[in-house]
Formats: structure tokens, C-alpha cells, sequence
């Protein structure tokens, strides 16, 4: 079996485009059934396409690793972590401007960032993701923006798979230089993309991340608006915003907005929408499970929320934010001096504070599951060699993690069904088992959490 059979035919494909970047003849990428970005290959790939996949796919087990991009694009001088890479500073903070500050996800930093370097010139344009009209790509899509006024439909969070298949051409013929936006394994794509294709490694200048527990399939934000609008009404959809602020409570008590095609806007809080814990994974593309990025490491600059105190009471809401960049380091700078933005200097711990979870999903629950592909004798991209060498497997959470994985293939499926039958309670039913398995074992390791600390205590 080829890499490319591999990787799309056992589930680990993220959708990026690569593939079709470099055999764009022979490969289409539309959305399944289920919502997720999956590669058709119309005819088979020769020796040297198979090759230059091998190289460009971030899922094929033989492209380059964080690991190794590290340490040919940053200094050795920054600082070493081995959950955040190489980095020079982390910051907490958001753009001063109330306003500015409620139409976004957080606390407005990212977009702030890219709004300077166009207007600095210091780029001519940003890849990013904005809204789509609703049709067969789902709710959003991979644009260029190339004037301030453009970016004001690419704020926020968007927690739906996207693709940049459709833009690469327009990439290559756009006159200027460009940032490009993305979660980390779409920061890994694009560079790994770049080493084969020079035009587009001279185009692109910098590379923003977004921290990312997952992505989600299209199927999730129908399945936030079947609990809004009912399941019956998804077809009339056509936006969604996930991150609604409500400046009465704290941060992470959001709303989220669907838009229907008569112009009516419903809304309700997301924490009363059931199952939409990170910690399920419902929805979640296979290939998430395997990538062990969760700070952006081969990315100039990573954006995300402060869910810590005090930050998390602010209901306007508040970036981390990691640098790896001087120039964009000194736009935060000068932004400091002006008033236009505030932050304070933290660390490390404030990272793990805010991202613990994923960071022990990503981490050492990669070495359950990769422990469970190699006693069922299953592929699985290999992850890079550091993975063992500073994470060991914890067999108290080793259930845990392998129920997730379970989880989210279950979840596509029923959904699918659901939509079907017309009846979200067909998804409910074929889920609660797995849901309910979950929590217990969920509960089970925090009582153990809870027994070790009153013993530690007690010495």
C-alpha cells in the first residue's frame, strides 16, 4: 500500500491541500458525508508524486517534524520547552479599544497583529479564514485580504475544518509578500508545502498560529445549530458564529449565534448546549489525535485565549500569546508604548495553567493511542522521536484517552444518521453509552487526582 492510501484510506488526512498543491491533475478534495476534507485520487500517483508527497503530507510519517524545522528556523539562544518548543516571550493581554475588543473571539491581539503588518507594509495580504455562503464547502473557506477593511469578516474563532486547496493558485499570482493564518499542523503543511514550491516560500513571510485542542467537521456546527434551530432547519443555515460575547458574565460564558437564510438570528449559551465539553472530541478530524502541536512551534506567533485567573472573569475576553518573531515582537512593543495594546510578561506555567488538557491529550494520550495501533498491528502516522523521549504513558489515564478516540469515530457516524431520521435524539441515543463511559472514567482519575494530593498533603 502507497502513503497516500495510507493516510486517506485509514482516516489521517487533515484536508490541508497539500496533495493537490502538487499533483493538482490528479487530486480533488471535497467535503464527505460526514463533514471532513477527504483527498480523491483519479489516478494513481507515479514514483517521484509519491515522493513529493511523502515529503509534503503532514500525516505521511516521513515529512520533516517540528522538531527538526525548530532547529533550522530559530535561534538557539530562546528559550526550550518540551511542550512549547523554542520561544522568546509570553504574553497575556488584548487591544485597549473596547469595541475592537467585543468583535473578537478573545482579546483582539490577532487581528491587531495583521492589521499592522498591512499597514506597516510590511505585508500585502493575509491568508486567513472567513465566512463562506452556505453551500457544498460548509461555513467557511480560506480567503486572501488584502486591505484592513477586509479583515473586519475574519475575526474570531472559527472551530470548523477548512482547506486551502482552493486558493493555492491564487497564492502563487498574488503580487506581495503575505502572513499566513492557521492551526499548527496547517503552520506545518504550509512550510512543509513551501520547501517544494520556492515561489511560494518567498511569498509567504510570516506564519500565525491559533492554538488548537481539535477541529471540528462541518457536521459540529450543524450539530450546535440542530440544538438552536432544530435539526430540521439546518438546511437554512447560513452563518455561525462561535464565540458571542456576553459582557454580564465571564469570559468563557459566550454565546453562539446561527444566521438562517430568512435573516432571523438565534442564539443560546454554549454551555447549555449539550456535550460540548472539548474533552469529548466529538466531531473531531482522526488526523488530530496523532499531531502533538499544540503551541505552534514552527509559527512566528501563536494566539489563544487566557483561560486563567484573573483574566478568565473578563468578559471582554484576553490573549497568550507566544512569539518566536523580533519583528512581531516589537509591533507588541510599540503598541505597549502607544496605549494601543496592553500585556503583562508571563511564562511557561501560565501556558500549561491555560492549555493543561490538551497539552495532556496531545502528549501522552499520543502514546496510549500509538500503544493501542501497534498491539491491533494498525498504521498510524509516526510521531517524532522527542514524543518518547519526555513523555511516558500514563496508565492511569490510558482508558480515558483510547474512550475519546472511540468517541469521535462514533460521533460522525451518528450524526449522519440523525440528519437522516430527522431526529437529534437518533444521535443521543447511539452516543449516551460513550458519553456516559466517559465521564465515569473522567470522574474515576480525578478521585485519584484528589487521593494523591491528601497524601502528598499528609507528608
Amino acid at each position: 500500500m502507497d502513503e497516500f492510501s495510507k493516510v486517506v484510506g485509514e482516516g489521517f488526512c487533515i484536508g490541508c491541500g497539500n496533495c493537490k498543491a502538487v499533483s493538482p491533475m490528479k487530486v480533488d478534495i471535497k467535503l464527505n458525508e460526514m463533514g471532513l476534507y477527504k483527498p480523491k485520487l483519479n489516478s494513481s500517483f507515479n514514483r517521484k508524486e509519491n515522493e513529493s508527497f511523502i515529503k509534503v503530507c503532514p500525516f505521511s510519517g516521513g515529512s520533516k517534524s517540528e522538531d527538526e524545522y525548530s532547529d533550522e528556523l530559530y535561534n538557539e539562544n530562546l528559550h526550550y520547552s518540551n511542550l512549547l518548543g523554542r520561544y522568546n516571550k509570553v504574553l497575556v493581554g488584548g487591544v485597549s479599544n473596547k469595541q475592537k475588543r467585543i468583535a473578537s473571539s478573545s482579546g483582539g491581539l490577532t487581528t491587531y497583529l495583521v492589521e499592522k503588518l498591512l499597514a506597516n507594509g510590511m505585508v500585502d495580504g493575509v491568508i486567513n479564514v472567513s465566512p463562506s455562503t452556505r453551500n457544498s464547502d460548509g461555513f467557511f473557506e480560506y480567503t486572501i485580504t488584502d486591505s484592513l477593511s477586509g479583515l473586519n469578516n475574519t475575526k474570531k474563532s472559527r472551530y470548523h475544518v477548512v482547506t486551502y486547496s482552493n486558493i493555492i493558485d491564487v497564492i502563487m499570482s498574488f503580487n506581495g509578500r503575505l502572513a499566513f493564518i492557521g492551526v499548527p499542523c496547517f503552520i506545518k503543511s504550509i512550510r512543509l508545502l513551501s520547501e517544494e514550491n520556492t515561489i511560494l516560500k518567498e511569498k509567504i513571510k510570516y506564519h500565525i498560529a491559533l492554538f488548537c485542542g481539535h477541529q471540528k467537521s462541518v457536521a459540529y456546527s450543524e450539530y450546535l445549530a440542530s440544538q438552536i434551530c432544530g435539526i430540521n432547519n439546518i438546511e437554512k443555515i447560513d452563518s455561525i458564529d462561535f464565540r458571542v460575547k456576553d459582557l454580564d458574565a465571564n469570559a468563557d460564558q459566550y454565546l453562539i449565534e446561527v444566521g438562517l437564510n430568512n435573516g432571523e438570528r438565534l442564539s443560546k449559551r454554549a454551555k447549555e448546549i449539550r456535550w460540548t465539553d472539548w474533552g469529548l472530541g466529538l466531531f473531531k478530524p482522526k488526523a488530530c489525535d496523532y499531531c502533538d502541536d499544540v503551541a505552534g512551534e514552527v509559527a512566528d506567533v501563536i494566539f489563544g485565549d487566557a483561560w486563567i485567573k484573573p483574566y478568565a472573569s473578563d468578559p471582554l475576553g484576553t490573549n497568550i500569546v507566544i512569539t518566536r518573531n523580533t519583528e512581531i515582537e516589537n509591533i507588541f512593543e510599540t503598541g505597549l508604548l502607544s496605549g494601543e495594546i496592553k500585556f503583562d510578561e508571563k511564562g511557561e506555567a501560565e501556558v500549561l495553567q491555560a492549555q493543561g488538557g490538551n497539552f495532556r491529550h496531545r502528549k501522552e494520550g499520543l502514546l496510549s493511542r500509538v500503544e493501542h495501533k501497534e498491539k491491533e498491528n494498525m498504521w498510524y502516522p509516526k510521531p517524532r522521536k522527542s514524543l518518547y523521549s519526555n513523555f511516558k504513558l500514563n496508565k492511569s489515564r490510558h482508558q480515558l484517552y483510547l474512550k475519546r478516540e472511540i468517541i469521535t469515530d462514533a460521533s460522525h457516524s451518528a450524526f449522519v444518521a440523525a440528519k437522516l431520521a430527522g431526529d437529534i435524539s437518533v444521535f443521543y441515543s447511539r452516543m449516551d453509552e460513550h458519553v456516559n463511559d466517559y465521564y465515569k472514567l473522567n470522574r474515576s482519575f480525578k478521585k485519584e487526582v484528589k487521593s494523591f494530593i491528601k497524601k502528598m498533603i499528609g507528608k
